[in-house]
């Protein structure tokens, strides 16, 4: 059997397509609403501030939150992996010498020059996309390929040089890498 796709281009209140890969599929979203329900509810915004599970992190956003594996060290100060460190901007005790994923929203980083006393961490620029009012900045921090968004007006760093960056506390995710859960703290 084939797939079945109902298009909703045009109906308000929300636009795209449902594919289904059998009638029987197609059957069961209809009687339960699932249809209507999936066009009709928008997506909350807690969902994207507060994100469960890294799964939903990797989802919700574009380009997605960048996921970091390492550890918590020097009292909760940094975050390292293969020698490599970010500086926390806030000291997380209760969290030192767990294996962690740090979560970081492309939107929630600041790009410094590579000797800037604000820097957090220092990344290599692998490259620059412009995408108008603004830019990812694609490259490696602790070993790990990361995204960055800035606006124009911004310091932007060029393909190849290395560069710093800084974030607020209030834009660190933490995530049990075994169970991929958010932590709360």
């Amino acid at each position: 059997t084939g797939e079945i796709s109902v298009d909703f281009r045009g109906k308000a209140p929300g636009r795209g397509a449902y594919v289904c890969p059998n009638t029987d599929c197609l059957k069961r979203a209809i009687k339960s609403k699932a249809l209507e329900r999936g066009f009709e509810t928008a997506i909350p915004q807690e969902v994207y501030d507060k994100p469960a599970t890294m799964f939903v992190a990797n989802f919700i956003g574009s380009p997605p939150m960048n996921l970091i594996e390492g550890r918590v060290v020097d009292g909760g100060r940094a975050f390292e992996r293969d020698g490599e460190r970010i500086a926390l901007p806030a000291p997380k005790p209760e969290l030192d010498g767990r294996e962690l994923v740090l979560g970081i929203r492309p939107e929630h980083v600041r790009l410094l020059p590579d000797d800037s006393p604000e820097a957090l961490a220092h990344f290599d620029v692998d490259t620059v996309e412009g995408l108008g009012p603004d830019y990812l900045v694609h490259g490696r921090l602790v070993g790990q390929g990361v995204v960055f968004r800035e606006d124009r007006d911004s310091f932007i760093p060029q393909t190849g040089e290395r560069a710093a960056m800084t974030f607020a506390a209030k834009g660190v995710h933490w995530f049990d890498p075994a169970t991929k859960k958010r932590i709360e703290i």
